[in-house]
Formats: structure tokens, C-alpha cells, sequence
């Protein structure tokens, strides 16, 4: 099928995207500071991640709830294996990765293995026509049980029910 409208984004223009995104979270998580992310990101944005976090709201907004959740629990983002999926016609990216996290709550309970989580993620990003992310989604299975030791850890230090 023949594209129809003219692209939001090229193949090349996505790819770099995705990638830049990938790097960005691996140093943010580690530096607990995602204030190298915001250039990425339109000054709104929506989210929608497993385990029913979503709304939209602005960029601050955004990296209000980050900071209220992953942020505050991995210490460590170390995704491997990545594979993109670019439609450059609605500005929709798409990367499948393996997934190592250190949930630790930035050192609230010590690293273990229970505390090394393992999986598969796939995050959706929507850019607009200035390249910067309006959407993100990320996908993964809430209910796996080595994510929920990790986690109740975790919450069990900070005081609060997983």
C-alpha cells in the first residue's frame, strides 16, 4: 500500500529517536535526574504504562508521576536487545526490549536477586512534527510475580502495601 500523507517522521528520524530515548532513560535512572530527558519531550503529554498509570497533562506533570513511581524505586534501567518498529506517518514509535532493573528504592533495601528483576518491555512513543514525544506507553506484564517481590520489597521499606 502506497503511504497517503506525508510522514511526521522518516524511518532514519524515528530510529534515532527511539534510540536517543533508550540512552536517555539508562542515564537518567542511574543519576536519578531526568532533566536531560525533557528536550525530548512537547511541553503536554499524555502516558499510559502498565499497572494503570495514565493521564496527560504537562511535560512537569509528566516527571511528577515518573518521580512518584519508577523513578523512586530503580536505581538501574539496562535494556538490551532492542528492536524498533517506525510509522513514520502518524509519528509512532514503537521498541520491544529485555529488560535489567535494580529495584532497590535508590537504596532503601539492599540489591539481591530478588531485588534484580529480568523481563520483556515494549514502549510506544508518539512525536509530533518537532520531533518531540507528545505520548508514551510502555507495556509489560504487571503481574509478574519477581516484579511484585521486587516491588513489595521495596514498598515495605518506604512503609506502604505494595
Amino acid at each position: 500500500m502506497a503511504a497517503t500523507a506525508k510522514p511526521i517522521i522518516t524511518k532514519a528520524e524515528g530510529l534515532a529517536i527511539g534510540a536517543a530515548y533508550i540512552a536517555s532513560l539508562k542515564k537518567c535512572f542511574s543519576a536519578n535526574d531526568f532533566s536531560s530527558q525533557h528536550e525530548m519531550m512537547a511541553d503536554r503529554v499524555s502516558w499510559d504504562w502498565s499497572g494503570g498509570v495514565s493521564g496527560e497533562g504537562s511535560m512537569t506533570e509528566y516527571y511528577d508521576v515518573l518521580a512518584g513511581s519508577w523513578q523512586a524505586v530503580v536505581s538501574h534501567f539496562c535494556p538490551t536487545n532492542m528492536s524498533y518498529v517506525v510509522d513514520g506517518e502518524q509519528g509512532i514509535i514503537c521498541i520491544s526490549f529485555e529488560i535489567v532493573l535494580i529495584i532497590d528504592g535508590r537504596g532503601a533495601v539492599p540489591i539481591t536477586k530478588e531485588q534484580v528483576f529480568t523481563g520483556r518491555n515494549l514502549f510506544e512513543l508518539h512525536v509530533n512534527a518537532e520531533k518531540k514525544i507528545t505520548k508514551f506507553r510502555g507495556l509489560w506484564d504487571p503481574q509478574d510475580s519477581d516484579l511484585g517481590v521486587a516491588m513489595g520489597n521495596v514498598m515495605k521499606a518506604f512503609g506502604k502495601e505494595a
